[in-house]
C-alpha cells in the first residue's frame, strides 16, 4: 500500500476525453480511475481499483451477514456445462478451444457453473443454499446507452438499456443481443 500520495500512480487528465459523453465517463478518465485500452477494453487505475476493492468488501461483509457463501468460479469453463443448458449456441457465447482441442467458453455469467455444483447437493436439508463470486470480467456486444450494476457479484445485477440497433424478433437470440431491455433487478445463483 502507497503511504504517500506523491508515489500514487494518478495519471489525471486536464480536459474531457473527446470520445466521452457521460458526466460520470468523463469524470472517471479525468481523474485517472480508468483508462480505456481498446475499443470496449478498460484498465482500473489505482485508485479506480482501489474503490472498486472498497465496493467488493462492502457488499463481501453484506452477502456474509445473510449467509451467503463466497467461491471463486474459474475464468474459463468446459463447453459441455453450456451445452447441457443449451445456451452454447447463442452468438454471444465466447467459445474457443485448447491445444488438445478441448471446448471452452468464456463466461457473461456464471450459472453454468453454479448449476454444476449445486448438483453436488445431497438432500433437500442442505437448502436453501446462497453462493456468490466476484469476477473483473465483462463481455458485451451491443451498441447503444445502457447503465448496468453487475458489481460483479453473482447475486446481484441492476440494468437498464435502451439499443441503438435493436434487433426484435431474432429467433436465434433467445434473449440476448440488442434488444429493448427496461430496468431489470435479478437475484440469481441461489439453490
Amino acid at each position: 500500500m502507497i503511504a504517500r500520495a506523491s508515489q500514487l500512480f494518478l495519471p489525471t487528465l486536464r480536459d474531457d476525453p473527446a470520445d466521452a459523453e457521460a458526466a460520470s465517463h468523463k469524470l472517471l478518465v479525468r481523474g485517472g480511475f480508468i483508462r480505456q485500452v481498446g475499443a470496449g477494453l478498460w484498465t482500473y487505475m489505482p485508485l479506480g481499483w482501489r474503490v472498486h476493492q472498497k465496493v467488493v468488501q462492502i457488499i463481501r461483509e453484506e452477502m456474509d451477514a445473510i449467509g451467503a457463501q463466497e467461491m471463486l468460479a474459474p475464468v474459463l469453463t468446459p463447453a459441455e456445462l453450456w451445452q447441457t443448458s443449451g445456451r452454447y449456441d447463442l452468438p454471444v457465447v465466447f467459445k474457443l478451444q485448447d491445444r488438445s482441442g478441448r471446448q471452452f467458453v468464456l463466461p457473461m455469467s456464471h450459472e453454468e457453473t453454479f448449476a454444476f455444483h449445486g448438483r453436488e447437493l445431497q438432500s433437500y436439508k442442505q437448502l436453501p443454499q446462497a453462493w456468490y463470486h466476484f469476477s473483473t470480467k465483462e463481455l458485451k456486444r451491443s451498441v447503444g446507452l445502457a447503465v448496468q450494476w453487475l458489481a460483479p457479484l453473482g447475486l446481484f445485477r441492476f440494468s437498464f438499456g435502451v439499443p441503438l440497433n435493436a434487433r426484435h424478433g431474432d429467433p436465434q437470440l433467445h434473449g440476448w443481443g440488442d434488444e429493448t431491455e427496461g430496468f431489470q433487478f435479478s437475484v440469481g445463483n441461489a439453490f
